[in-house]
């Protein structure tokens, strides 16, 4: 993606908009709960000065698509659309179910206050411009409240007084720029623990591997195998979720599966049995994994072979 095709997606984007605190946690369904803050006007100025500074940041930065297996390094950002990411996790009690679109459409979000904040900590904070479809939402998988619920906590002015209110605590930072279609994603980690943590993984992991085993059968033992480890080992499932996505399996008989394989010194009778069929085992698992998202490869120069962990399509 292209510098001025990023931008275009946030042009719309106008921080003078009343703003919103959301606060999400974890809640005892496997779903996500969230809570909306009042700001005082002071507070709402912060916001912007924040949404400002990682609006700039972000135009020196290069975009390129979103993989769940590629990093993001202080040069770059990723982006991709709500509608790749799922429907993952999901809200607790909301008229909007999917967390992307809860953050949107905020107004169904109950509203607390000091004396109704909830015991536990929420994981993340979000702050909201607008609301509903010409809206932005910034998000930080942040704790606000981390080591601030301490009983005797003071301010020093004149002279040292006690606080008797809740203490929140913000940084400059933010890990993801949310949008009615599309996800900005600065932070892979955190996109990972909010959106593929392990009870997404076992929403989602299923249809992924159904998708590959569509186009490229599989005996049913390497099925059970793939999918137990999707569900519980994310360097497994970020491989998974990348071949599902790509596609290009759909393309590719038998033949060219063990002509690859030969390339990349695998021997297709182990990897496949006489009815064209994968064959995965435990202790094949990865290598097989890394071939078919082609993760494997050999210099052009010496024609020694090589794998890497992710990779961008060069232009």
């Amino acid at each position: 993606m292209d510098k001025s095709t990023a931008d275009e997606l946030l042009d719309f984007v106008d921080l003078t908009k009343p703003v919103r605190l959301i606060l999400g946690y974890r809640s005892n369904d496997d779903k996500v709960s969230l809570r909306r803050v009042a700001l005082a006007q002071d507070a709402q100025d912060m916001f912007a000065e924040i949404a400002s500074e990682v609006l700039e940041n972000r135009k020196q930065r290069d975009p390129e698509e979103w993989e769940p297996a590629r990093p993001v390094s202080k040069e770059t950002y990723l982006v991709t659309t709500c509608e790749a990411v799922g429907e993952v996790p999901q809200v607790s009690k909301s008229k909007v179910q999917p967390l992307l679109a809860a953050l949107i459409d905020t107004q169904y979000i109950d509203e607390m206050e000091g004396k109704t904040l909830l015991k536990t900590d929420p994981y993340f904070y979000a702050f909201q411009f607008g609301i509903g479809s010409d809206s932005v939402t910034f998000l930080r998988k942040l704790n606000p409240l981390r080591g601030l619920r301490k009983k005797r906590l003071g301010f020093l002015d004149d002279e040292l007084s006690l606080a008797h209110h809740a203490v929140f605590a913000f940084d400059s930072c933010v890990d993801l720029i949310i949008t009615e279609e599309h996800l900005f994603v600065f932070n892979q980690t955190a996109f990972a623990a909010i959106f593929r943590g392990q009870k997404e993984l076992k929403k989602m992991a299923k249809g992924w591997i159904d998708g590959i085993k569509d186009s490229t059968p599989m005996t049913q033992e390497s099925y059970k195998i793939l999918l137990a480890k999707g569900v519980r080992d994310s360097r497994v499932a970020k491989r998974i979720e990348s071949i599902a996505r790509r596609g290009h399996l759909a393309s590719l008989d038998a033949s060219a599966l063990r002509e690859g394989m030969e390339e990349c010194d695998l021997n297709p009778s182990v990897y496949m049995n006489q009815s064209d069929e994968l064959v995965l085992t435990a202790d094949t698992l990865f290598d097989i994994l890394k071939f078919l998202n082609e993760d494997m490869f050999r210099g052009v120069l010496t024609d020694d072979p090589y794998e890497v962990d992710s990779k961008a399509r060069r232009d």
